[in-house]
């Protein structure tokens, strides 16, 4: 199959996910990209789906949640939530600041999944907004 059939294949079933299960949830938007790069010829796929939601405590619409998607890896879905500064992480979850590097932000990762079917289904947990807590932080 093709990247851009694979990527087609992706996207249906994301959007097709986020009008069932997610957009009934409050999330309010969605991007679907096909991220991939060819390099001398060759491509490996790799697509990101992200969905958007309205933070309660700011009263902004934000970008949630993220989903790479590789379908080459063994694991190929990883599912994140990125933050553009510490004040957008909510007060719960304490100090968060790495020390080497006080002002960068963690990234929280909600896992790395085998079937793209896992990944959507764990995007229904929720995210930061719901206290949610990260199974890694990336910095």
């Amino acid at each position: 199959m093709s990247i851009n059939h694979q990527f087609e294949a992706f996207k249906e079933r994301c959007v097709a996910f986020f009008n069932e299960k997610l957009k009934p949830l409050g999330y309010t938007d969605f991007t679907c990209e096909d991220l991939t790069q060819t390099f001398v010829g060759n491509a490996t796929p790799f697509f990101n789906f992200a969905v958007s939601r309205i933070c309660p405590r700011t009263g902004r619409n934000i970008w949630a949640l993220f989903m790479d998607y590789c379908p080459t890896d063994k694991k190929p879905a990883m599912l994140y939530e990125n933050f553009e500064s510490l004040s957008d992480i909510p007060s719960e979850y304490g100090d968060l600041r790495h020390p080497d590097m006080p002002a960068q932000p963690p990234q929280f990762v909600y896992g790395n999944f085998s079937r793209l079917g896992d990944a959507l289904n764990s995007m229904l947990k929720g995210c930061s907004i719901d206290l949610r807590k990260p199974i890694e932080l990336y910095y």
